[in-house]
């Protein structure tokens, strides 16, 4: 007599093969989520946003063009008021730096600016480097008791655009 089928009787080879599918599952879902976790932890410190105060110029309310250069900018770094396009400053407590920018349009030459910036960092004791290759963007970056300045360079509507920024270590 041949074997009865039940409909509603399982086969005892479908247990081992949900058992198998749920480890892979499992075994799966534990690679992915190793992998997302290594992936977003940092390798490098970051400066974060909590602790920094910045000092935005607004530059259309300013009256005297010395106004647009922002507080404790060190002196005697050659800057031009008249064409102000940003200035701001940045006091990162944690980490006990201040940071000065300013960037403005000037109607010296790029090669000019280059030249005034270079020849400021010399007499000034900057220990210094740059890039001045291009016609049409220049840089150069100074270090001097360990505070750092770096001269950015460049063509903005066929005008020299210049971008200082000085970190100062408090």
């Amino acid at each position: 007599m041949p074997p009865e089928i039940n409909p509603n009787k399982k086969s005892n080879k479908s247990v081992p093969l949900l058992i198998l599918v749920a480890i892979i599952l499992i075994a799966l879902a534990y690679i992915l989520l190793k992998g997302s976790v290594s992936q977003t932890k940092p390798e490098v410190s970051e400066i974060t946003k909590e602790n920094v105060t910045v000092k935005n110029y607004n530059l259309a309310s300013v009256q005297s063009p010395d106004a647009r250069v922002p507080e404790g900018f060190p002196n005697g770094i050659s800057i031009e008021t008249g064409d102000v396009e940003e200035s701001y400053s940045a006091n990162y407590h944690d980490k006990n730096l201040m940071q000065y920018y300013i960037s403005f349009i000037s109607a010296s030459s790029v090669d000019e600016k280059y030249a005034e910036y270079e020849t400021y960092m010399a007499n000034s004791g900057y220990d210094f480097g740059g890039d001045p290759e291009s016609d049409v963007h220049k840089s150069l970056y100074g270090r001097r008791d360990g505070d750092d300045l770096s001269v950015v360079l460049s063509l903005k509507d066929g005008r020299t655009f210049v971008q200082l920024s000085y970190i100062e270590r408090l």
